[in-house]
């Protein structure tokens, strides 16, 4: 089910803990936190996945739970090489996440007319620039929660983009 992915110790192997079909609000997972979901999925399945493709989906991914769980799928259903993992990405992964319920749901979420404002300053401050931006202004600061809480940027102290694929 939805919380598969909190425990893998799993008495029926044939189902996958990345299985995630419907979002449910968490925090972006930390790198620590990524590899330790995958060290854990490995030990109780007995293989091993290559400590690149981990280290690439955190860094695809910003932690961002819903896309760690899409891309722990596809390790899962494909050879756990890196080589492999890198192909699929090339050629597979965007067209995967695009078909992601979670992913059209954010889209949707951000061509919504109450979202104009908020993408006109994702567009004008956060696109414009690499750096982390300061908010200061309250009506901005309401657009930036907003943003915050579909995934587009993240919070650590100044706000920046979430890495896009």
């Amino acid at each position: 089910g939805t919380f598969s992915i909190l425990d893998l110790n799993q008495s029926d192997r044939s189902l996958s803990p990345f299985n995630i079909n419907d979002a449910f609000t968490n925090l972006n997972f930390i790198k620590k936190q990524v590899e330790f979901i995958f060290k854990d999925f490995m030990n109780d399945r007995d293989l091993k996945i290559d400590d690149q493709i981990i280290d690439d989906i955190y860094k695809l991914t910003n932690g961002y739970a819903d896309l760690v769980n899409l891309c722990g799928r596809v390790v899962d259903a494909i050879s756990r090489k890196y080589s492999e993992w890198i192909l699929y990405k090339i050629n597979n992964l965007g067209m995967e996440i695009s078909n992601y319920a979670t992913f059209m749901k954010l889209i949707k979420s951000l061509k919504s007319d109450d979202a104009r404002d908020a993408m006109n300053l994702l567009h004008m401050k956060f696109f414009s620039s690499l750096d982390t931006e300061k908010i200061t202004d309250c009506n901005e600061f309401s657009l930036v929660k907003f943003l915050i809480s579909e995934g587009v940027l993240i919070y650590e102290g100044d706000f920046q983009n979430s890495k896009t694929f």
